[in-house]
């Protein structure tokens, strides 16, 4: 169970509602209870309106604190993530406002030429659609007709076919036969929220529901199926935390 809190700030004359605090329950995969509390500067330290500068977690009943501070160049992009106990991450992004590059620096990195988690560049066409995404796990392609085809970096290969209907994803195909389908149903708004799993027979026999609170993350990751897509038509951004939300 989740619940939000959000306040209206004033940043550079403008009126922003921005999300404050995150609180998650103890509940499913999640043991413990955690209290999110987000910081957005103001006055002569803000560069512009919704510009998170930092993320606070605490865990429900103790003192355990994790924290993620945020930088942003003028343009508005998010240029470095740091956060505790990990490596931070470099954004790099093109004169298109399209992300290009994510590098880590601190322990835990290999040098020049390799990759780690976190870590992922990018190729897109002339109009901004994503072609390549490379990532410490691999390298996808992403074709015509709703193909992604992706050559791991243990050296297996992997493809998958979203088919649509009506201006929405009705299933993904990633194995051979019926067996290989799954039926996907999203709500209103694009988001996928019940992948189904359809048997040898074309049946459906069994389904996982996927919660996607507000802003996109989501509560349930019991489904292998969703794959690289979740709230709304996003595409995620491999492993680097980060997602590509659309305005519909």
């Amino acid at each position: 169970m989740h619940s939000v809190r959000c306040a209206r700030t004033v940043t550079s004359g403008e009126c922003a509602r921005n999300r404050t605090e995150l609180v998650q329950q103890k509940f499913g995969a999640l043991t413990t209870g955690l209290t999110t509390k987000y910081q957005y500067p103001s006055g002569a330290n803000a560069k512009g309106p919704h510009r998170l500068s930092s993320a606070v977690t605490t865990k429900t009943g103790t003192s355990t604190q994790t924290a993620t501070v945020f930088e942003y160049d003028l343009a508005g992009n998010q240029t470095k993530r740091t956060g505790t106990g990990r490596p931070s991450q470099i954004l790099t992004w093109d004169a298109e406002g399209e992300l290009r590059q994510v590098n880590t620096t601190g322990a835990g990195t290999t040098g020049e030429g390799t990759m780690t988690d976190g870590e992922a560049s990018f190729v897109y066409d002339a109009s901004g659609e994503r072609l390549v995404r490379k990532t410490a796990g691999g390298t996808t392609v992403y074709l015509p007709g709703g193909q992604e085809f992706t050559v791991q970096s243990s050296g297996g290969v992997a493809a998958s076919r979203y088919y649509s209907f009506a201006g929405s994803t009705v299933a993904v195909r990633t194995g051979r036969g019926l067996g290989g389908v799954d039926s996907i149903v999203c709500d209103r708004n694009g988001t996928l929220n019940r992948p189904g799993f359809s048997g040898g027979s074309g049946c459906v026999p069994r389904s996982v529901e996927v919660v996607c609170p507000l802003f996109g993350s989501a509560a349930s990751r019991s489904s292998a199926r969703r794959r690289a897509r979740g709230h709304r038509p996003d595409v995620t951004r491999g492993r680097t935390g980060l997602r590509i939300l659309s305005t519909c």
